[in-house]
């Protein structure tokens, strides 16, 4: 790991490794010059493509020689073209059927008890379980609060349910042992009404866990898959003494859905909820009769290594820290043990995210769609027509209205966007909460036409723990670089990544000849609006283009742009690559450097200023600091980006200006007001 995250080479960008760990399972640094992610984005759309003008001319082609096609061909072209998609081939998946989906084993509610201002846990857990390998169960992660009772907040966490939809805020006053877990339990029934692919209950099990737990989800669904759905009760059990029964550890316990609609009715747990929420649990099962199936992951020290387990670390009375079987361990606090947990279990060894990317997405939704269309030319060929595609395209994809990046009424797919614009965002590896924000808010911007790359830009990472958390983002999100630099703001870092960047994304943008038309530099307290940035940009010309808030020349030192987000013109981003002047004064405040550059190199003469003079500040696109200097005002309606947002109270103030959570709609599964 250290090697890759400190590479003596120019500037790497690090990403996933598409050939594969290396041989020691750690992630590799891209070499110098590699080609960028954007390229591998554009083969599963090329892939799309060829598939739909492929089943096209397949189709013309039924409808004109029907009688020399033959519906036994069908398999063969469905197999080509998902091995194709998928990567697979006969050699590897001989009887891989279309679709491969099976039913889950059973349906799995992981609940994680967690408190409002634990955003960055919250990240992590998401992240993990999206790295998981895939199991043969239906698992659903969600996260509960009780009533959060600050406003920023409830802006915050708002903003987590709109984009993630996987958070319950309970009517209950926050608490460990007041409650809250029973809170949490009675609600379920009410909560998920109806049964899972229509069966008569939503889950099989649910579990309780914290946020300080890490779960192996398949070894948590290799213990399940053979244990009863009813009367269950499974976990790390402590066992009875002094008159208190048998209790799962509160790590991580399980019910089967038959206690859990038992605690919703019953008053036994009713009547006996302020305890140790895990000793509770144990009690009202003893009491009410219920729970006898117990399952323990508490194993005798004589086959630690072989039975899987869960347990609080360090694990008490052994010389063990991690054992191998492990499917949750506990009280992992701070970025140190966590990180010691996932190298332990070899988590960035070599885990790719599953999920599909949207061209592969459309183009596995296409192949069927025109196969059934293919064949029902092929059976019914009177009552097809061709001009019956222009219908079969306007159904697949919508009108052209329908897509924010006007789509061509000749073509389904949509048009170039107008311009390729690079964010990156300088920050340091331990602001884990702060990218979580930026891409949370990146993927709540509505939709723009121009294609937006968001990435941050780190220097060498030098602690263990922030280098194995950084890599697991990496895997995650593909959006990090790491220059080969000590981490600095004014000390060259701004010059190391603007002058990374030509070799770093080699070859143009669809097919043209540079990867971006503009390049912009922001800090991780600023709020970009990108429907703003993007009508400010459109109309700018490619080159020689200085875009920002200015500040004016004064005592001998040039105009500049303010660092809190400014834009260059690729071509300007190449010079710096190259000239001998930026490259000889990387020492400074590094917003007054970038102007000094282009000032001595006569580059940068296109300026264009988001600094609007206070008379026209509600009608004039401007980026600015917080508060707006020498105004009354603290926002404006017309903000392209604002800067200074520290803390979570700043963020919420801006958030609700800008009405970001306005299409927050009513649920029975939170209470925000």
């Amino acid at each position: 790991m250290e090697a890759a995250l400190r590479s003596k080479k120019t500037p790497v960008l690090l990403g996933r490794d598409i050939s594969g760990s290396s041989p020691d399972g750690e992630m590799k640094a891209s070499p110098p010059g590699a080609v960028s992610p954007l390229p591998k984005r554009r083969t599963a759309e090329k892939v799309g493509l060829l598939l739909f003008s492929l089943c096209l001319l397949v189709l013309i082609g039924a409808f004109n020689f029907h009688n020399e096609f033959r519906l036994h061909t069908l398999a063969s072209l469905q197999a080509s073209a998902f091995a194709l998609v998928s990567g697979t081939t006969k050699s590897t998946a001989t009887n891989q059927t279309y679709p491969p989906a099976q039913p889950p084993e059973f349906h799995l509610l992981i609940a994680v008890l967690t408190v409002a201002d634990r955003y960055e846990a919250r990240a992590r857990l998401r992240l993990l379980r999206d790295l998981q390998p895939p199991v043969a169960a239906h698992i659903d992660l969600r996260f509960v609060l009780c009533n959060i009772t600050w406003e920023p907040h409830r802006v915050m966490v708002a903003l987590e349910i709109m984009r993630y939809d996987d958070i319950i805020v309970l009517n209950c006053s926050e608490n460990m042992n007041s409650g809250k877990t029973y809170a949490f339990l009675s609600s379920l029934p009410g909560l998920f009404s109806g049964g899972a692919n229509g069966g008569d209950k939503p889950f099989d099990f649910v579990m309780k866990t914290d946020d300080d737990a890490y779960i192996r989800y398949p070894g948590l669904v290799a213990s399940l898959l053979n244990q009863t759905r009813e009367d269950l009760y499974w976990g790390h059990h402590v066992p009875a003494k002094d008159g208190v029964p048998l209790f799962m550890a509160g790590m991580g316990y399980v019910l089967s859905w038959d206690l859990v609609e038992w605690i919703a009715a019953s008053d036994i747990p009713r009547n006996k909820t302020i305890g140790p929420e895990d000793t509770l649990v144990g009690v009202w099962l003893h009491e009410g009769g219920k729970g006898k199936n117990v399952h323990s992951t508490r194993a005798p020290h004589f086959n630690i290594d072989t039975q899987p387990v869960s347990y609080d670390l360090p694990w008490p009375g052994t010389g063990y820290t991690f054992v191998p079987n492990t499917i949750l361990v506990h009280r992992l606090k701070g970025p140190e043990k966590w990180a010691q947990a996932l190298t332990y279990f070899n988590v960035t060894a070599g885990l790719k995210p599953s999920k599909l990317r949207i061209s592969e997405k459309i183009a596995l939704v296409l192949l069927p769609l025109f196969l059934l269309v293919l064949i029902c030319a092929l059976n019914f060929p009177n009552e097809f027509h061709l001009h019956a595609l222009e219908r079969l395209r306007s159904a697949a994809f919508g009108s052209a209205d329908d897509f924010t990046v006007a789509a061509s009424e000749t073509s389904p797919l949509a048009p170039p966007p107008e311009f390729r614009l690079l964010i990156g965002v300088l920050t340091v590896a331990d602001r884990y909460a702060a990218r979580a924000r930026l891409r949370l808010l990146r993927d709540l911007q509505p939709p723009v036409a121009a294609h937006i790359d968001l990435r941050f830009v780190l220097c060498n990472i030098t602690w263990e723990p922030h280098r194995v958390l950084v890599a697991l983002e990496i895997m995650r999100y593909d959006d990090i670089i790491v220059l080969n630099c000590s981490e600095n703001m004014n000390s060259g870092k701004t010059y190391a990544f603007l002058s990374s960047l030509p070799g770093l994304f080699s070859g143009g943008a669809n097919g043209g000849d540079k990867p971006f038309d503009f390049v912009m530099k922001a800090d991780d307290d600023a709020y970009i609006r990108y429907p703003g940035l993007v009508a400010s940009l459109r109309n700018q010309t490619r080159e020689d283009l200085y875009w920002g808030h200015h500040v004016p020349a004064k005592d001998g030192v040039p105009l500049f742009m303010a660092g809190m987000g400014y834009v260059l013109s690729w071509d300007l981003v190449e010079w710096i690559a190259t000239s001998e002047i930026p490259r000889n004064r990387t020492v400074g405040s590094e917003d007054t450097l970038v102007g000094v550059w282009l000032h001595e190199g006569g580059k940068g003469k296109n300026v264009h200023s988001t600094r609007a003079p206070h008379f026209n500040i509600d009608t004039q696109p401007v980026s600015y600091d917080l508060p707006v200097h020498g105004t009354g005002y603290t926002f404006v309606p017309n903000t392209i980006l604002v800067h200074r947002l520290k803390g979570d109270e700043k963020w919420a103030e801006a958030i609700s200006y800008f009405n970001v959570t306005a299409g927050l709609k009513p649920s029975k599964f939170y209470h925000l007001y």
